[in-house]
């Protein structure tokens, strides 16, 4: 990978003045403004994610970083912009969460600061006077993100403070549901049609690719060409294991699962009517999934799997491995019938070039999280999944700590507020358009791009289409873009380049929406003790899970057995997750 350095891209380009104006903005206070120009305009600034793409060490080398400071943010709107300084700062890879925390231990946190790796709440570092309320700010100089919570009023975005509600933190936002997602349930479909048949008439399956696109004949026991019930699945599970005998694959398996026996992200599970550990009911409160009905069903049905040989045998020797990455070797072997993957992986993904026969002609398709209508009562059949693993509306949050306190935060947050402007979020999402960077000739950013192959741009407009360059799509997602920093994705009126076919795809991992997670805006909001409590709880709970449910599944304790059973229920119920319910569900009514 090559890596490419520019550290003195602002000193090549004229910076131009944006007013509030350009970024749909209001004017604000003049005096407030203008007094906050006084004052510093040099910032520092902790990013959402460390830094792995090669491309450069330093996030202060990223283009759209380095183009955003050499712009002049007109906070009032009198036609006399600023421009910001700010210096980034990236979290150790792998060693995330001891970076950020040491850093707030030790009170050397940045001006801006993410919070995906802080083990205090925003409430719990407010009460300790280390970051700002921003209510005023927000209120005079972020209108386009203002317009975001007044178009979506479901998410908490104050926090109750002081007996008040304040806006503490600035949330990373998605336009809408993302529609590409980068991974999730997948299946060889080329085995379907290879070694499967018709489940009415008996008749052979076909498939072939025609001018770029896979066609194919498969249809599913429910009657529809992709899998939507338990019941398809196993279907495909047979078919699997018929294909992996008669290839010969001494070591090959029909599902791959978490080494804790389920995907404490909600996949798979989210189909039984319930969630891994905590969940909401369908009045809307916060609920204790994992002794539940729907829970046990899951594990029947993971129990008899393993029984019937589909399930890999080593899956709770594999605890070193991500969830979307378990056995990866034996995957792009091909090896292996279902699993939870990435992107990249679809259609011809696990191809190669053609040297490996297990690969050479596989056809991977995208799977929805499965309903349940095979295991346990009504009450945890035919309910559509509402947990499982996808962006939210909402994403990383941030802060402004007391570091900035003397600052010009009125024109920071001018500037961040343009990343959530219609332009801004494109250059925050992919960076920049082939418009603007013909506007750049001449400049350091142009070389940048033109040496990645990007001489048009991250992404051209087509009418109100974004036609976005595979490139960025792949692997210079966030080398070109401001991704790691805080603005808004761009979802929407995006031509992704991608065939029909993998688009087809795309709309299985986005059949249904994950309403069920407890999302970032709650989890936020708990006090010190209460999040401690909530972290306490998820690890003690996923550690007893993965203790568990192994043992169910390859038949060393039995699932359908009362006593068994409850003995489980009894190490969990010790958790105390009473407290933790309690205190997200305050939250939520706003007691």
């Amino acid at each position: 990978m090559k890596k490419i350095n520019r550290r003195n891209f602002r000193k090549t380009i004229t910076a131009g003045v944006v007013t509030a104006a350009m970024v749909g903005g209001c004017l604000g206070s003049a005096t407030v403004a203008s007094a906050a120009k006084e004052s510093s305009t040099d910032f520092t600034f902790l990013i959402s994610a460390a830094i792995t793409e090669g491309y450069y060490d330093d996030y202060n080398d990223n283009p759209v970083a380095q183009w955003w400071q050499d712009q002049e943010w007109d906070a009032d709107g009198d036609g006399e912009g600023t421009a910001i300084t700010v210096d980034f700062w990236a979290p150790t890879t792998g060693a995330e969460s001891d970076y950020v925390n040491t850093l707030i231990a030790t009170e050397e946190y940045p001006d801006v600061m993410a919070m995906g790796y802080a083990s205090e709440s925003a409430n719990a570092l407010y009460e300790e006077g280390m970051i700002l309320d921003l209510t005023d700010y927000i209120d005079e100089y972020m209108p386009n993100y203002k317009a975001y919570m007044e178009a979506h009023p479901e998410y908490l975005y104050t926090n109750n403070a002081d007996g008040e509600d304040k806006y503490l933190q600035l949330y990373v936002l998605n336009e809408d549901y993302l529609d590409d997602p980068w991974g999730g349930l997948m299946y060889r479909r080329d085995w379907l049609v290879t070694y499967g048949t018709n489940p009415e008439t008996g008749e052979a399956f076909t498939g072939e690719w025609v001018d770029g696109e896979w066609v194919d004949d498969v249809v599913f026991p429910s009657g529809g060409t992709d899998p939507v019930y338990i019941s398809d699945w196993e279907w495909m599970f047979e078919i699997f294991a018929e294909a992996i005998e008669a290839q010969g694959m001494t070591d090959g398996y029909v599902l791959q699962i978490p080494y804790q026996g389920v995907h404490t992200t909600g996949d798979i599970v989210s189909g039984f009517n319930t969630g891994a550990v905590l969940n909401y009911d369908s009045d809307g409160n916060v609920v204790f999934d994992s002794t539940s009905e729907g829970f046990r069903a899951y594990v029947e049905c993971l129990t008899t799997w393993y029984a019937n040989g589909w399930v890999d045998t080593a899956f709770a020797e594999r605890s070193g491995d991500m969830f979307y990455l378990t056995d990866a070797a034996s995957v792009y072997s091909g090896t292996v019938g279902l699993w939870y993957g990435l992107n990249s992986q679809l259609l011809d993904g696990l191809a190669g070039d053609g040297s490996n026969p297990w690969t050479a002609n596989a056809v991977v398709y995208a799977a929805a999280t499965p309903i349940n209508d095979v295991y346990g009562d009504e009450s945890v059949q035919n309910v559509e999944p509402t947990v499982f693993y996808q962006d939210a509306l909402l994403s990383t949050s941030f802060v402004i700590t007391d570091k900035a306190a003397d600052k010009d935060i009125a024109t920071l947050l001018t500037a961040i507020d343009y990343f959530y402007s219609e332009e801004g979020s494109a250059v925050f999402t992919f960076g920049f358009s082939d418009e603007m960077l013909a506007e750049l000739e001449g400049t350091s950013y142009y070389d940048f791009y033109v040496e990645l192959g990007l001489e048009n741009g991250a992404y051209q407009m087509d009418g109100d289409t974004i036609m976005v360059e595979q490139a960025v799509l792949d692997e210079l997602s966030v080398v070109t873009s401001g991704k790691r920093m805080l603005g808004m994705s761009k979802v929407e009126n995006i031509d992704r380049g991608y065939s029909e076919t993998k688009t087809t795809c795309l709309e299985q991992w986005t059949k249904y929406t994950a309403t069920g997670n407890l999302a970032t805006d709650v989890t936020g909001q708990l006090s010190a003790d209460d999040l401690s409590a909530y972290n306490v709880l998820y690890s003690d709970a996923n550690t007893t899970i993965a203790q568990w449910l192994p043992a169910f599944i390859t038949g060393k304790y039995d699932v359908t057995n009362d006593d068994d059973w409850n003995l489980y229920v009894s190490e969990m119920d010790a958790l105390g997750a009473d407290a933790v319910v309690d205190a997200l569900n305050a939250v939520i009514s706003g007691s």
